[in-house]
């Protein structure tokens, strides 16, 4: 590395031959220098070039790299082939000017060496001028500006593909969820309709509670034991529905549902179609009933499910006599 110091050049011994005439791009060297002077002005704004003195007297010119640290400032020279044309010994000097060319500044000359290659052909064509460089820069710059300007608009493309989809997700998303709850809506005020005819209760009509299908069912007066539902054509059976709101088929209308002691012991709740059996002997209505006659509950009373015969007029046992011959005889002529 080269340490510039108060303007002087300090060049290590190995670092003097930048190459042979053979050379191409394969040597680079680099300048150290101190970001601020002496008296305090800061170099980090400036553009440098290093200018070249080859052997024949023809001069160039090369922009260096820059790279800005905290205190110092990194120069970087890619040798180019122009630059190891000619053997010998070049003269270089650093160079600084702002973009104004109000500010200035160079460091001192120093010497650099070209070896001479036994089989390199002269590809040397003239200067480089620094114009050259930097159509060549503005080139390289503008290509890859080219590139971000495509890059840019393909991203924005596709940004502007992806708001648009994007946009539309969220507009199928919003309609499906109007539409959940229009059908919601719907069917909360259908599931309120229902329940207002059948049990009332819900604010939704006038009258609901006196005009619904519990409060006539719990209202209408029981004309018979049965109250048939409907008729299934397959089955050829008749349903019943029953007061407590069971269906039953018509042959199965009696419900057995066990015994009790005596006539008072009979259930206070029932419904249609109960049967018990009284195991202690019963009179009802002037009749007396034997212990084990069963009754069914007819929706007003209870009915005992055996009839009880008055045998007063038949003939006794006791009113009966044997015939006699003559009687026999009689009856045969």
């Amino acid at each position: 590395m080269i340490i510039v110091k108060n303007r002087e050049l300090l060049i290590p011994e190995n670092e003097r031959y930048i190459g042979t005439n053979y050379d191409s791009r394969s040597e680079n060297r680099q300048f150290k220098i101190s970001r601020f002077l002496q008296e305090g002005t800061d170099l980090s704004a400036l553009t440098f070039r290093l200018d070249i003195t080859y052997p024949d007297r023809t001069k160039d010119t090369v922009i260096l790299d820059r790279d800005v640290h905290d205190d110092h400032i990194l120069l970087t020279w890619n040798i180019a082939s122009a630059q190891l044309a000619q053997p010998g010994t070049q003269y270089i000097q650093l160079r600084a000017t702002d973009e104004n060319l109000e500010v200035r500044w160079s460091s001192f000359m120093a010497q650099v060496y070209v070896e001479r290659h036994m089989n390199a052909a002269g590809s040397y064509t003239g200067d480089l001028s620094e114009l050259e460089q930097m159509e060549a820069q503005f080139d390289a710059f503008y290509s890859a500006e080219l590139r971000r300007q495509e890059n840019e608009a393909a991203r924005q493309e596709n940004e502007t593909t992806r708001v648009e989809a994007e946009t539309a997700r969220e507009t199928a998303f919003t309609d499906a969820i109007n539409a959940f709850n229009r059908d919601r809506e719907d069917l909360e005020g259908m599931v309120d309709v229902a329940r207002s005819w059948a049990v009332g209760g819900t604010g939704t009509r006038e009258g609901e509670d006196v005009d619904n299908a519990k409060y006539y069912a719990e209202t209408v007066e029981w004309q018979s034991p049965k109250s048939y539902s409907y008729y299934d054509e397959w089955n050829e059976t008749l349903y019943l529905t029953l007061a407590d709101g069971e269906v039953v088929p018509d042959n199965e209308f009696y419900r057995m549902k066990g015994s009790v002691a005596n006539w008072e012991g009979l259930p206070s709740t029932r419904v249609v179609g109960d049967v018990y059996n009284v195991e202690s002997e019963f009179t009802l209505n002037g009749q007396t009933y034997p212990a084990g006659t069963n009754v069914v509950w007819t929706g007003t009373e209870w009915d005992p499910l055996a009839g009880v015969q008055d045998l007063d007029s038949y003939m006794q046992e006791g009113d009966m006599s044997a015939l006699t011959n003559a009687e026999i005889s009689d009856l045969l002529s």
